[in-house]
């Protein structure tokens, strides 16, 4: 999948792929989200080489959960919003769960970074965990390859960089 070119178009198509992603998206959300896929591919260019193991992928999607907290303040998701709900709640609550998501990548950072060699991060079961990264069957099987770059990620499962866990 590596000689594959990482563009925006096609990381919004395997996003609507996903019964998940898509289900979520309206005629009124589309084009705010395509803008998005867009910015998340400029992040995963400076990665989009290197091999994904629990590091690289966490490095990206805290950049990504920065992208949105920094979308969301600047009114690039204005057209999210949830009609229930008026628009200073849903802020505040959209907010909160991002910077949640933020801290929750740090602290999973700095465990990767300081565990000792006894007592090394697993990144299959890291991988594998519906509430951490959650990969599919499908793209856990490709990085069990050892060769999965963050690009071939980025086309097979983009919504495990994106979604809040």
């Amino acid at each position: 999948m590596d000689t594959e070119i990482l563009t925006s178009q096609r990381v919004w198509d395997r996003l609507m792929a996903e019964p998940e992603f898509s289900a979520e998206i309206t005629e009124q959300t589309s084009s705010t989200w395509q803008q998005f896929c867009n910015q998340m591919c400029f992040l995963a260019k400076t990665l989009q080489g290197g091999l994904v193991d629990a590091r690289s992928f966490v490095l990206l999607k805290r950049e990504i959960v920065l992208a949105l907290i920094e979308g969301w303040n600047n009114g690039l998701f204005e057209t999210c919003v949830v009609n229930e709900l008026n628009t200073s709640q849903t802020h505040g609550l959209v907010e909160l769960c991002l910077q949640d998501e933020f801290l929750r990548l740090c602290d999973v950072l700095d465990r990767i970074s300081v565990s000792p060699p006894w007592e090394a991060f697993d990144d299959e079961a890291f991988f594998a965990d519906e509430k951490a990264a959650g990969f599919s069957g499908e793209t856990l099987q490709r990085w069990r390859q050892g060769d999965m770059t963050v690009g071939d990620l980025m086309l097979m499962q983009p919504s495990a960089l994106l979604f809040i866990n």
